[in-house]
């Protein structure tokens, strides 16, 4: 991992033991995580070649506006990622043009077989769209297409130490036809 991140352009880490997390145990599946983000960092440093890292949402209190600047407690059990996201950050003090991109909790996309698109599909069946109390809770999501993009904007110019945060575009519908 180290040679290839060495003689790379740039590197994008979105690896991350979600069926470990999953399951229930979140902290070993972050602390996996950490040492691949060392070993990266450790090859790019002095470079100012970018490392850019697939953070996440989760773990931020319910019904508060989230933008760049707030992070989760560490503490919480989702708010544990951000230690691999505050590794990465303090990377830009050697050298390294590093930046995290915050994923929403869901990033769906044609072919999906997961949580989005079991709504939808449940949605078309029924011929309604249900919804939970109110209606008043929110679930972020993010399309496949519009999270690559957002990688691929911090790949080429997001500043060092920077935090980018995926959501839906302007416009942007979740049901996408194919491109």
């Amino acid at each position: 991992m180290r040679s290839a991140a060495a003689a790379s352009d740039g590197v994008i880490h979105l690896a991350f033991k979600h069926e470990e997390a999953f399951s229930g145990d979140f902290p070993a599946a972050t602390a996996a995580d950490r040492p691949a983000i060392e070993t990266l960092g450790a090859a790019l440093e002095g470079s100012g070649r970018p490392l850019v890292i697939a953070s996440g949402l989760a773990g931020h209190a319910s019904g508060t506006l989230v933008t760049e600047d707030d992070a989760p407690e560490t503490e919480a059990v989702a708010g544990e990622r951000m230690l691999a996201e505050q590794m990465v950050r303090s990377l830009a003090s050697s050298g390294v043009r590093s930046s995290s991109v915050r994923l929403a909790p869901t990033v769906h996309g044609d072919a999906d077989h997961n949580f989005v698109a079991t709504l939808v599909g449940i949605a078309r069946d029924k011929g309604v769209s249900g919804y939970v109390g109110d209606g008043q809770n929110h679930w972020p999501a993010v399309h496949r297409l519009d999270a690559a993009r957002l990688v691929h904007l911090a790949l080429e110019t997001a500043p060092a130490g920077s935090v980018r945060t995926a959501r839906p575009m302007r416009g942007c519908r979740c049901a996408r036809s194919p491109r």
